[in-house]
């Protein structure tokens, strides 16, 4: 997986993420147990931005209903997505 990840984010100058901290962390505990790429880790946790402060401090919709979680922001802001249906929303 952190092969793939690298693989995926060669040459990015930005990594978008929902929740940077979630996902920094996740990179963290990749380095942490593979120490022959935590150089390159590091490097794609550097990268990364987080859209959550953007969307929470500059976009509002009804829909959202209170919660600026992914699931309930996501089907706004992209009219015909549905998080179930991504890989990630049934887990």
């Amino acid at each position: 997986m952190a092969r793939r990840l690298l693989e995926f984010t060669r040459g990015a100058r930005t990594i978008l993420a929902y929740n940077a901290t979630f996902e920094r962390r996740c990179v963290q505990e990749l380095a942490k147990h593979l120490p022959g790429l935590t150089s390159r880790l590091g490097e794609v946790e550097e990268k990364i931005v987080d859209l959550l402060p953007i969307v929470r401090n500059h976009v509002y919709h009804p829909d959202f209903r209170g919660s600026f979680g992914l699931k309930s922001v996501a089907p706004c802001l992209v009219p015909g997505l549905d998080y179930q249906e991504l890989e990630i929303g049934g887990a």
